[in-house]
């Protein structure tokens, strides 16, 4: 039986509307897909509901979960960031224009908000396992304290947010290029592009 599994979480967005393709999501903690998983395993609700910020706020994250009826292909990590990398490339730059034309403060004009947090649950019900081009870790969940960004309050993405027709575009994309056995170089490209304009859009240091 096909279900949904956990990938990463994205504490710094709340969404109000799931962003999805057939097989992959990122969805609010509040979504009934999560809301199940966290009903069947002890450690994904420890995990779930301990984000807070350096004050000790509590916080909700935003997840990416795949469906493991989808392509293998969706649940690696590259696969993952470029699914990452398209949502915040369909926000930020409305929100950049947005603060050149009207003089707004639109705080989602960084793709900060937008950061992976490394550590997800495993598939036992103990540990939360850490992995990134640099390092892996394993380490029991009870011991997790999971946070927010320091500096930055959770933003709430709303369905306006993000350029439609852009993300649309993102996703025939990126379906045909994790999906193909042999992507087109103008496909992988893409990707690489929108991984390193993620990059460039940090807050400045």
């Amino acid at each position: 039986m096909a279900d949904w599994v956990p990938m990463f979480a994205l504490p710094n967005v709340r969404l109000s509307e799931p962003i999805e393709i057939e097989h992959l999501a990122i969805v609010h903690a509040a979504d009934p897909r999560v809301q199940a998983l966290a009903l069947r395993s002890a450690n994904f609700t420890h995990y779930l509901t301990n984000f807070k910020n350096e004050f000790d706020v509590s916080y909700e994250p935003s997840l990416i979960i795949w469906n493991d009826a989808g392509p293998q292909e969706y649940r690696d990590t590259e696969a993952l960031a470029a699914f990452r990398d398209a949502l915040a490339l369909s926000v930020v730059p409305s929100k950049v224009a947005s603060t050149l034309d009207r003089d707004s403060q639109d705080k989602l004009r960084y793709t900060n908000w937008f950061n992976i947090y490394p550590w997800m649950t495993g598939s036992d019900d103990k540990y939360v396992v850490m992995r990134n081009s640099a390092v892996m870790g394993l380490h029991e969940t009870i011991e997790l304290k999971p946070q927010i960004a320091p500096g930055l309050n959770q933003e709430i993405i709303q369905k306006r947010d993000v350029d439609a027709t852009l993300h649309r575009e993102l996703m025939v994309r990126f379906k045909r290029r994790f999906t193909s056995s042999t992507p087109s170089w103008d496909d992988t490209k893409l990707f690489r592009s929108l991984n390193m304009a993620n990059a460039a859009g940090q807050l400045p240091s």
